[in-house]
């Protein structure tokens, strides 16, 4: 939602919308922020809903085939409903005696988890108004907003600190071994240092069990900001 053009009275139509209390006289700065973090913590909502949903049916499809592969392998006949729920799926695993395996974690999985919490700003550094989603092990997912307070892992500044680069090069005149007697030069393109596409300021220690992702309550990111 693109909030820096828009008027008071459009402001106040969108927290109309979402029904949003604020006082008669809050700046249109506040009002801007008040509604923008309102629409970033619906969209997060949204956004997990829909990942769970996703999570959970493509389980329930390798679970199915699964379930299948046993049963043709033992040469028996099972009963699977056309729609299957996820009792269905476990009364089928118990039948067949289906040992329920959970995944190995990843490397990154397991950093990210034994990792201490941090409340961090987020910026783009290649385009400093889009937000990034990222999903670094393949478990835990990460949607930074620009400018925005996260509770993100403090092993995650060090990953991205690393991986999240665009390589950069440059013509540089060099002497080879062939000619350096005689004082021959070339031109060779070089790698050299590469260059961030994101950063994080960190602003202190968050609680253990403080959920990853932005943070929306006002309190929490005026205390931080007081702090800094």
């Amino acid at each position: 939602m693109e909030l820096l053009t828009k008027t008071r009275d459009e402001l106040k139509e969108y927290a109309g919308k979402m029904q949003l209390k604020y006082a008669k006289n809050i700046s249109d700065d506040n009002l801007r922020n008040l509604v923008e973090m309102e629409a970033i913590k619906r969209t997060v909502e949204i956004e997990e809903r829909a990942r769970l949903k996703l999570q959970q049916e493509s389980k329930m499809r390798l679970d199915l085939a699964e379930i299948r592969a046993e049963a043709d392998i033992r040469g028996v006949t099972i009963d699977i409903p056309k729609e299957p729920t996820l009792t269905d799926i476990a009364r089928l695993k118990k039948e067949l005696d289906i040992i329920i395996k959970e995944p190995k974690p990843s490397p990154e999985t397991l950093a990210i988890e034994s990792s201490k919490k941090v409340y961090a700003i987020f910026r783009n550094l290649e385009q400093d108004d889009m937000d990034v989603l990222r999903n670094p092990g393949g478990k835990h997912w990460f949607h930074f907003w620009p400018d925005k307070v996260h509770v993100i892992p403090e092993w995650l500044i060090g990953y991205y600190r690393k991986t999240a680069t665009v390589p950069r090069y440059e013509k540089k005149t060099v002497r080879t071994l062939e000619t350096a007697q005689i004082q021959e030069t070339i031109e060779k393109v070089v790698r050299t240092k590469d260059r961030q596409r994101f950063s994080f300021e960190v602003l202190g220690d968050a609680p253990d069990d403080a959920s990853f992702g932005i943070v929306t309550d006002s309190q929490i990111i005026s205390s931080l900001e007081q702090t800094v």
